[in-house]
């Protein structure tokens, strides 16, 4: 329809400019013969008066009355000649006006032309899997290679909007276990699908320091479908909203910038073979660096040499270049057109500067600096080459720019650039042009596989807050829309994932947790502790304690670390001594020092330890300073130092109420199992192990000072342990004092301790104080590498308690997708 309206109006305006002619042919035919026919009747008309006059003088017939009567015919005559002369002069102008109305006429169809070829132009690449639309393209030049694209894959992640309420999210370790199973379509259905909202939540996290592979994935992905000309138009445009201003679009390496540099190296090779590779031979034959900084200048070369060398270089690049037009492969120019277009809308006045920072920033310059990369078929060049080229390209680079150098040293270049304003400025207009003709540029397209791993890896390197940022946008352009689809995987699996998320995006040095932190966490937190009673279980027997100690520390940082109300502590505590308990029949002595010494027990010294220990230090800390100071009489067993310890002992029941509240609770509910362990564990894994470190509590110590005291208070923490194990002193346990006076003595004070301590931990919740967790993320990250390090070592015996395959319909969000796919590369090398 636009192209018949366009082929009326060029009609019209045909028509018009014949009228304008003939009328113009006219005026100028009426004007000479009515100028020609005045001189002749003048002229004539002189002659004869002057005859008249000199016959008249000569005969001297009528006298001077007959004369003068004559004369003012003639006269009158002469007036009415002018009168004629003034009426063609007033044609002449009325003819003048209508000239000036039709002139302003064609002037208007000519704007109505340029808009038609706008919007013609518009028409020619919008919406199409080709360069330009068919019509266009047959009118303007020769047709693209016609290529078989395969077709999209049909969509499976976001085939289903969720509709259904209450159904689960999904975790990122079985979003991104599914992604694992079938990378290729869910790149595709990433990137290539959703109207590029992912693609463009990457941009908008983007940063210039993200590796180049990204910008080949996605053009190689593209490329594969035929959506390349989809792709260019969205970077083009998101590249010039972005920009402040014309002088620094496509100038920095946005996301967008490598992509369309990207695409240059797989479309540019033709160019560059026939304009650049000459001129990069050539400068391999002169062997000059071209080097202009006096600092970095071989001993055998000058700086005016060359600098002129430079310039003549330089100059000669640039006259092949701005007349190279026509062999610019069409696809690039394609490029060309959609940046003048769309710079129009944002800087009328500056297209020029935009269109310099694309054709030159984004490929000549780096075809002339890269030139083996843009065109692997020149030989390997020395690095003197190299050099030169990098010279020539900075000369180009500010050529472009329009910029003048401040160096002293390069100020010899600024005169190239002012020459050669108006030839670029020619060329720029020219390639944005709808050509007639020009080489269509054939691809060498990557596989899929290709495409897919280069996206791979390049995500892999991205810092996990940049994947957050990116996952928060995307969600934010979909509108956060939940999806829905069916997952299966085991827990084993999904701890896998985890992991190998984890090892490079989790514990690398990171200020703070990330998302699979987050997540790690409450897979090991779960709400049915199956991740805690797997790792009993692979605890349950056989390692040494170390081993136990470590991995009790890790549960107990990591879970006071996700809720400083210490709620998830508590549960995952109860869950690993449920299961130990059960084990146990009786509070018999070997039954008891069997759980003193399980997993379960090194839990609860890690969680007593992390959160009371602001308690310790209230009753340990006076204890070890009486003691150091000399004050106590303890360095033997004998009736002194009991009467020490009992005191001790009276102290420490009237502080429980300092106990904190979520130790309380775990001591309530053993207090309430058939088992009743509450004091043994309080006395043997709370308090006797903080007394073996009494640096934590006491002032620095010299090393003997510090082994004396150590000894003194060693007898309270054996004494404490005697006492939770429900065991008596034997000859050989001190070196002094009696042991019959030593058991009589214990055995009434264990009682009664131990009875308080029941008595404490089924009282009222009012007995126990306030808590405010101070675990950071330092300590949790070191508690799983600690952790992490554990699970690897019993990879098998986690596989196979962890097997169990679960199939559920959860939903997720295309952000969730986006940051769980990202991941798949984490780990690798």
């Amino acid at each position: 329809m636009i192209q018949m309206q366009r082929d009326d109006i060029l009609r019209e305006t045909e028509e018009l400019k014949l009228a304008t002619t003939m009328k113009v042919a006219e005026f100028r035919d009426i004007r000479g013969l009515k100028e020609a026919e005045n001189q002749r009747l003048q002229q004539a008309e002189a002659i004869r008066v002057n005859n008249e006059i000199l016959r008249i003088r000569n005969e001297m017939g009528n006298g001077t009355s007959d004369f003068q009567k004559y004369k003012a015919e003639k006269m009158a005559e002469m007036t009415r000649m002018d009168a004629e002369i003034k009426y063609i002069h007033s044609n002449i102008s009325a003819i003048s006006e209508e000239f000036s109305l039709l002139s302003n006429d064609l002037a208007y169809l000519k704007k109505i032309d340029l808009d038609l070829d706008k919007k013609i132009n518009e028409q020619a690449y919008k919406g199409k899997k080709t360069v330009t639309s068919a019509t266009a393209r047959e009118e303007y030049g020769p047709k693209k290679p016609q290529i078989e694209y395969p077709p999209l894959p049909a969509a499976k992640w976001m085939s289903e909007v969720c509709s259904e309420p209450g159904l689960p999210s999904a975790s990122r370790a079985a979003i991104a276990a599914a992604a694992a199973a079938e990378p290729e379509t869910t790149f595709v259905e990433l990137l290539c699908m959703n109207d590029m909202k992912v693609l463009r939540g990457i941009v908008l996290a983007s940063t210039p320091q993200d590796p180049d592979v990204i910008a080949r994935g996605i053009v190689s992905l593209f490329q594969f479908y035929g959506l390349d000309n989809e792709l260019l138009e969205k970077v083009v445009q998101w590249e010039i909203e972005s920009a402040t201003d014309a002088a620094s679009v496509f100038r920095t390496p946005t996301l967008c910038s490598k992509i369309l540099s990207a695409y240059c190296k797989t479309v540019g090779h033709i160019y560059c073979r026939e304009v650049i590779r000459p001129f990069v031979l050539s400068l391999v034959q002169q062997g000059r660096t071209l080097e202009l900084d006096p600092q970095k200048i071989k001993p055998t070369e000058k700086v005016d040499d060359n600098l002129r060398a430079l310039r003549d270089c330089a100059q000669a690049m640039l006259v092949d270049i701005t007349n190279s037009a026509a062999k610019l492969p069409m696809q690039i120019r394609n490029i060309c057109l959609m940046v003048k277009m769309e710079a129009s809308k944002k800087w009328p006045s500056d297209v020029h500067v935009a269109m310099a920072g694309f054709i030159f920033i984004r490929f000549i310059c780096e075809a002339v600096a890269y030139a083996k990369v843009f065109d692997p078929e020149i030989p390997d060049l020395p690095d003197v080459t190299l050099r030169a080229l990098a010279q020539v390209a900075r000369a180009l680079f500010a050529v472009a720019n329009g910029s003048h150098f401040k160096e002293s040293y390069m100020v010899g270049l600024n005169q190239l650039i002012a020459n050669n304003i108006a030839q670029t400025r020619k060329f720029y207009i020219e390639i944005a042009k709808p050509a007639d003709s020009g080489p269509w540029a054939r691809i060498s397209f990557e596989t899929l596989p290709q495409a897919v791993a280069d996206l791979t890896a390049g995500f892999a390197a991205l810092p996990p807050n940049q994947l957050q940022k990116a996952e928060i946008k995307i969600n934010d352009f979909d509108k956060d829309r939940l999806y829905v689809r069916k997952f299966s995987y085991s827990p084993g699996k999904q701890l896998q994932l985890l992991m190998k998320a984890f090892d490079s995006v989790a514990v690398a040095g990171l200020p703070e947790p990330n998302a699979f932190v987050n997540e790690l966490l409450e897979f090991v937190l779960d709400d049915d502790k199956t991740f805690v009673n797997a790792t009993t279980a692979v605890c349950f027997s056989g390692k040494e304690q170390q081993t136990l100690s470590s991995v009790g520390k890790s549960i107990a940082t990591l879970s006071i670390f996700a809720d400083n109300t210490c709620v998830k502590c508590e549960d995952a505590l109860k869950a690993v001594l449920r299961k130990e308990f059960a084990t146990v029949a009786s509070s018999s002595p070997d039954s008891k020092r069997r759980l003193l010494s399980s997993f379960g027990s090194q839990c609860y010294r890690q969680v007593f330890r992390i959160i009371g220990q602001t308690y310790l230090t209230s009753i340990l800390s006076p204890l070890i300073e009486t003691i150091r100071k000399g004050k106590s009489g303890l360095s033997k067993l004998n009736k002194k130092g009991m009467q020490f310890i009992t005191v001790f002992l009276d102290d420490l029941q009237k502080s429980l109420g300092m106990v904190p509240l979520p130790l309380w609770k775990v001591c309530n509910w053993m207090s309430r199992q058939v088992v009743d362990m509450t004091a043994a564990f309080f006395l043997g894994l709370f308090l006797a192990p903080a007394l073996d470190e009494i640096e934590n509590f006491g002032s620095r110590l010299e090393n003997k000072e510090k082994d004396k005291l150590s000894r003194k208070v060693g007898l309270i923490a054996l004494v404490l342990r005697k006492m939770a194990f429900g065991e008596q002193f034997q000859k050989g346990d001190v070196k002094e004092g009696n042991v019959v006076d030593i058991n009589n003595w214990l055995k009434p004070q264990a009682d009664l301790i131990m009875h308080k301590i029941e008595a404490w931990a089924s009282s009222d919740v009012s007995s126990a104080a306030a808590f405010k967790s101070d675990v950071v993320w330092d300590d949790s990250r070191n508690a799983l590498v600690a952790f992490l390090n554990f699970i690897r070592a019993e990879h098998d015996s986690f596989d196979m308690i962890l097997s169990k395959q679960t199939d559920q319909r959860c939903t997720f969000k295309l952000g969730n997708l986006y940051f769980a796919t990202a991941t798949l590369g984490k780990g690798k090398k």
